[in-house]
């Protein structure tokens, strides 16, 4: 799963065009003005929040090292949560230890409410969840989900009928750059995830499944 997780957001973040490691500065006004996260010369990330009524401020990630919970009566590994510490000007800050290049999600937790990180722009969406991003760059591996001189190729959404599922479902394509205009045919990978088949009684919304 974290490996598909990872593929899907390839091409999102080459879009947004991630590529500092810095992540955007979003406070406005006359309040702290900080950044979240930051990756600093050591790798370890320092990431804030400015929420001076807040009672208590964490933060959730597969950057973490990860906790057991128990479910039906079987173990599993979920992300792990640390608390930020907060200051007199009411910003919230957690540094991490150093993290080794790669592509981390993670969420804040604002008095129990998970968030995404409102200092950060870069995002995604696993089904209905939504979780910040950030990139740890420094080798090749890391570098992969960065927007790099090469040519690009195109990425499309398309809706189909699936009459094994019995519903509409939508498929992703990326072709090669140039493939419109090649008069080639290409090899084809497909990835696929695991889906349940509806109530056929029950109406069924595009999107689903």
């Amino acid at each position: 799963m974290r490996k598909m997780k990872k593929l899907f957001v390839i091409a999102a973040l080459c879009l947004t065009g991630m590529a500092a490691q810095a992540q955007q500065n979003l406070s406005w006004g006359q309040g702290p003005q900080v950044a979240s996260p930051v990756v600093n010369a050591d790798n370890t990330v320092t990431f804030n929040m400015i929420a001076p009524q807040a009672q208590k401020v964490e933060i959730t990630g597969d950057f973490l090292p990860p906790k057991k919970v128990e479910f039906g009566g079987n173990t599993y590994d979920a992300p792990g949560v640390v608390d930020l510490v907060k200051d007199d000007k009411g910003v919230w800050s957690f540094t991490s230890e150093p993290l080794k290049p790669e592509l981390y999600t993670y969420n804040m937790i604002v008095d129990g409410v998970k968030i995404i990180d409102p200092l950060n722009v870069y995002n995604i969406r696993d089904i209905n969840n939504l979780f910040s991003v950030l990139l740890v760059g420094g080798d090749a591996r890391a570098d992969l989900y960065k927007v790099n001189k090469v040519a690009h190729g195109t990425v499309s959404k398309i809706w189909y009928e699936s009459p094994t599922a019995g519903l509409t479902r939508r498929v992703t394509v990326y072709t090669p750059a140039g493939y419109e205009t090649s008069g080639k045919e290409y090899p084809v990978l497909y990835l696929l995830h695991g889906t349940c088949c509806p109530d056929p009684r029950q109406p069924h919304r595009p999107g689903q499944g």
